[in-house]
């Protein structure tokens, strides 16, 4: 955009993040993202480096306010059991100044680590949980 009302940058405080069709209030993060892989291509009479597209990865992580043990729970009952700890992950941005809300959806997302114990003295404390998926949809968009 040339020129734009500032009033419609995305302020991260409207955002929100549902973990198996369940809101996570306590969200204070959300970053999902699609990386693409690429190999070199040597073209003859060329001294460019050309790409060839080989794939993609999927990742992401949240960071949470700890106010409870779901997601430690989860993640541990999960694999004590031999099971993969996959969900269904939602984050939406929908700032009312903003042009419109942008909204997400993971599928078969896998969370890499439950963390049991991690606290500091006079700290709040938080959740950082990273996860990689292999399928996504855009819902909404601006």
């Amino acid at each position: 955009m040339k020129n734009y009302n500032t009033d419609n940058t995305f302020c991260g405080s409207h955002g929100e993040l549902w973990i198996n069709d369940t809101e996570y209030a306590e969200v204070i993060s959300v970053n999902i993202e699609i990386n693409a892989e690429y190999g070199d291509i040597d073209k003859g009479k060329d001294m460019a480096k050309h790409k060839k597209l080989l794939g993609y990865e999927c990742k992401g992580e949240f960071e949470l306010n700890k106010v409870d043990s779901s997601i430690m729970k989860f993640v541990s009952d999960s694999l004590k059991r031999g099971k993969a700890p996959r969900v269904k992950i939602v984050a939406n941005i929908d700032d009312p100044d903003a042009m419109g809300n942008e909204r997400i959806a993971v599928y078969d997302a896998l969370l890499d680590k439950a963390t049991l114990a991690d606290w500091q003295v006079r700290q709040v404390q938080k959740e950082k949980v990273a996860f990689t998926f292999t399928n996504w949809e855009i819902l909404e968009s601006v």
